[in-house]
């Protein structure tokens, strides 16, 4: 499980997704997918993009589109 993931109660809230283990997996995958970052990435090179994408709100409302989208099915 990726280091960012225990800072993201909140996104994973706005998002409708509930916190289990399965989840944060497929959200840490997602977030992965939707920043071009592969699995293999390390986790702080992604914790920085996605702190980016927070803090700027019209990327904030991309990624929570995008991650509604690809958790979903």
């Amino acid at each position: 499980m990726s280091c960012y993931i225990r800072h993201l109660k909140g996104l994973m809230e706005e998002i409708r997704l509930s916190e289990t283990k399965e989840n944060k997996k497929r959200l840490d995958l997602a977030i992965r997918e939707i920043l071009g970052y592969s699995s293999k990435e390390d986790c702080p090179l992604i914790w920085q993009e996605l702190k980016r994408w927070l803090a700027d709100q019209s990327l904030k409302a991309e990624l929570i589109i995008k991650l509604r989208k690809k958790l979903e099915g």
